[in-house]
């Protein structure tokens, strides 16, 4: 789970800190299938460690200190839904 993290925050900093990550990039660069992902995914955004947003072809993932506010669309289930943006 902190090689993932470790991931979107090195991510996120590498393209200036205004970047998420999508799913399948961070499954490829973990190594980690997607179902697994998903459930790891969760336990980060339970722990308030990461944030997600609608991104224009996907939800991306974003370190929760720097990510953009709103609401985070994961399901309890440890799936991705779409976000109500306000």
């Amino acid at each position: 789970m902190s090689k993932l993290l470790q991931i979107i925050e090195n991510y996120n900093t590498s393209t200036g800190g205004s970047c998420g990550i999508s799913i399948v990039k961070l499954s490829e660069k973990a190594g980690v299938g997607m179902n697994d992902i998903k459930s790891l995914l969760k336990e980060l955004h339970t722990a308030g460690k990461i944030k997600v947003r609608e991104g224009i072809n996907s939800k991306l993932i974003f370190p929760s200190p720097l990510a953009p506010k709103g609401e985070s669309p994961l399901t309890p289930e440890g799936g991705i839904t779409k976000t109500n943006a306000k």
